[in-house]
């Protein structure tokens, strides 16, 4: 499935299938395919992996104002970077700033206003680089 996205100001992101031919059709006001509203603040950097499997959303407005989206099911990735309910693994990320996936989508790094890189492993994908 292809994709493509609109952000708001306000830090909804629009998910359009490109598939449905959203762009050639007459209609002034196409729906979403879905809307997400998850960040409160601006977004200001989007990026979909190597698959299009999961999109990453985040706004440098606010502390750890980052979004991992699961684009097949349409949802959200809840615990990201959260590990437990508890919060006894927490990943204290600040403000992202920058980030990117590896080739193969084994790794997300997030960079952060105080220098740092976090570097994440999502086990769901496999490979070694």
């Amino acid at each position: 499935m292809e994709f493509y996205l609109f952000i708001c100001k306000s830090g909804v992101v629009n998910l359009y299938n490109l598939n449905d031919g959203v762009l050639n059709s007459t209609e002034r006001n196409p729906k979403p395919l879905k809307s997400f509203m998850n960040l409160t603040t601006p977004c200001t950097s989007l990026k979909f992996n190597s698959t299009s499997e999961l999109l990453a959303s985040c706004s440098a407005y606010a502390e750890n104002g980052f979004k991992l989206i699961h684009t097949p099911s349409l949802s959200v990735i809840q615990n990201f970077p959260i590990q437990n309910q508890d919060r006894s693994v927490y990943t204290a990320m600040r403000i992202p700033q920058c980030f990117d996936f590896s080739l193969n989508s084994c790794y997300l790094t997030i960079g952060n206003q105080k220098g740092n890189a976090l570097l994440y492993r999502l086990k769901h994908f496999f490979g070694s680089y």
